[in-house]
């Protein structure tokens, strides 16, 4: 993955900041898919679909704002921690409901922001994950590889590493909890595997691991006789 994004990035300081005020002046626009879910949770907290739709819809804006029309103090213009709350809830309110886990676990996974034009195409800045309490603050940063002292996709990875624990313990706890009520669901094994591996505990990891190969293997044999139910 970070290779793939590294090749995006090849343009020079100066044109990438001149790339970048144009951009964020477009990217400014009025209401948005994600402003349209939050408003549905701020009216109806307990709305499964809206905080699901909600967390996708955050993970796939990674466009830049400029406060006050000031591009010296960038920010995403959509934060995560709204979608992180509602995520939350989503899968306290219902442990089943597994629409919410995916984009949850994306967010408790990972291990930097993309912050990419949809304009241009170009991805020119990267925030690290810092989590603080329930909140999570993305930082974004121009981006300079290969340049000594330093390479800001190592930075960013490094600065999530030091206050993801917490994080990786929510997930753990989430895909044990959705495990108890789906034993034979693939992903809540993958997911604590995951977990589990970041934690350190490769031995569980690896028997999560082997638990969600042999589920899936399962299902593809009955979808594959034609038997297999249609819904997971």
């Amino acid at each position: 993955m970070v290779s793939q994004m590294r090749n995006r990035f090849l343009l020079s300081v100066a044109a990438l900041s001149a790339l970048v005020a144009t951009d964020l002046r477009a990217a400014q626009t009025p209401l948005r898919p994600c402003e349209q879910y939050e408003n549905i949770l701020r009216t109806d907290p307990n709305n499964l679909e809206a905080a699901a739709n909600l967390g996708r819809c955050t993970l796939r804006d990674e466009e830049l704002v400029a406060p006050g029309g000031d591009s010296t103090r960038l920010a995403f213009r959509t934060s995560w921690t709204p979608a992180l709350r509602a995520l939350r809830r989503a899968v306290a309110a219902d442990p089943s409901y597994a629409r919410a886990y995916g984009p949850l676990f994306r967010m408790l996974f990972a291990e930097m922001r993309d912050a990419c034009s949809g304009l241009t195409g170009q991805c020119l800045h990267v925030a690290p994950i810092l989590w603080q309490g329930d909140s999570v603050l993305t930082p974004p940063r121009l981006v300079v590889q290969g340049a000594a002292p330093s390479d800001t996709y190592r930075e960013a990875a490094a600065e999530t590493r030091a206050t993801e624990h917490a994080s990786l313990i929510e997930a753990r706890s989430l895909a044990e909890r959705w495990l108890a009520i789906a034993p034979n669901d693939r992903r809540p094994h993958e997911y604590l595997g995951r977990a589990l591996l970041l934690l350190g505990d490769s031995v569980a990891a690896s028997n999560a691991f082997e638990r969600a190969a042999e589920l899936g293997r399962h299902r593809a044999a009955a979808h594959s006789s034609g038997t297999g139910s249609r819904r997971w």
